[in-house]
């Protein structure tokens, strides 16, 4: 399983700081689609140790609410000996169907598509520059919607 790189694994880190306790957060910034980010309630386990399912999309504005793109779930480990791991599992586009690089049964890791699992970390590391850029991190508290989703 391929993890993000360090500059990628520090901004996902710091956008799920952002949440605080909360599940859900939704960053409004001018000029960019909105950005989500949902903390998912189960629990994987994998050899590297357990980790925390989160699903991060931009929201387009449309008719329709839920419409993403891109939308992809990363696989967050805090792990004391390999330090904090954010592992892409999933990518989906606007008109594509979910691409799963890495299965989960039962609450645990299957199998891995090394190379589709590897395309997805080469753009979420790519993504996750560009929402450094676009300076969610530095968003205000007035731009933020946090919500407690039971």
């Amino acid at each position: 399983m391929e993890r993000l790189k360090p500059q990628a694994t520090t901004v996902f880190i710091r956008l799920i700081d952002k949440m605080k306790a909360c599940n859900f957060m939704k960053i409004v910034r001018e000029d960019y689609h909105d950005l989500i980010l949902e903390r998912l309630e189960v629990l994987i386990h994998t050899p590297s140790g357990t980790g925390k399912l989160y699903r991060l999309a931009h929201l387009l504005a449309t008719n329709s609410p839920h419409v993403a793109d891109p939308e992809m779930t990363f696989l967050v480990i805090d792990s004391p000996k390999y330090g904090t791991l954010v592992i892409p599992l999933s990518y989906k586009a606007m008109d594509g169907e979910m691409e799963t690089g890495i299965q989960i049964r039962h609450n645990r890791v299957t199998s891995c598509i090394k190379e589709l699992q590897a395309g997805h970390a080469s753009f979420a590391n790519v993504w996750l520059r560009n929402i450094y850029s676009q300076g969610f991190l530095s968003a205000s508290m007035d731009q933020i919607s946090i919500k407690l989703v039971a």
